[in-house]
């Protein structure tokens, strides 16, 4: 059998036809050189099915969408359920998932917005707000230039950009406790904006 293997490959080699031999660049020789060979792949006519035509009909997709906006869901809901059964959150970041031209805005579509929402401004403007389903969250945050620079989906109770930091709260004690010992107020009648 070798040597019949060998033959092909001498015949193939020698006309210089290769079709249908592989390079075996682990030194594997028939000869038991360590040079590399070329091997006979039985599977040769396997590139005939580049040829053929596969069309994928889907009615969820639209002209311009990737269908990414109907995995994300799933995924989203699958993250809902892990929330629930161990507390775990999750964020999925939607600037490194490619999106057709038309995705975004499906996907936001289907998500839609609940009650809750909430405007950020420290080192650009960021929004946040709940989608119709509870524990869904959309954050978008843009720099002082306003472009976005991220943009994400949590699966969480509470965004972590919406809660207050152990230092803030910190602070927050300090400045408190220094308005009850010396009893002046932040808010006056003329002065609304240093009110609660």
């Amino acid at each position: 059998l070798e040597m019949l293997i060998f033959e092909c490959w001498r015949r193939a080699w020698r006309t210089g036809n290769r079709r249908g031999y592989v390079k075996d660049d682990l030194g594997h020789s028939i000869n038991g050189g360590g040079r590399p060979t070329w091997i006979y792949n039985k599977h040769k006519n396997m590139n005939v099915l580049d040829d053929i035509k596969i069309a994928v009909d889907s009615p969820d997709i639209c002209p311009g969408e990737t269908g990414n906006a109907r995995i994300l869901l799933h995924e989203i809901a699958d993250a809902l359920r892990v929330l629930l059964k161990t507390g775990e959150s999750r964020i999925l970041d939607l600037l490194a998932i490619p999106f057709g031209p038309t995705d975004e805005e499906r996907l936001l579509s289907e998500l839609g917005r609940g009650e809750v929402s909430a405007t950020l401004n420290a080192l650009g403007e960021s929004q946040v707000w709940e989608s119709r389903y509870s524990g869904v969250w959309v954050v978008e945050h843009r720099n002082l230039d306003g472009q976005r620079i991220a943009f994400q989906i949590e699966i969480t109770r509470m965004p972590g950009i919406l809660t207050a930091h152990p230092a803030d709260i910190e602070s927050g004690l300090e400045r408190l406790s220094n308005t009850l010992v010396t009893g002046q107020q932040g808010f006056t009648p003329d002065n609304p904006q240093e009110g609660p």
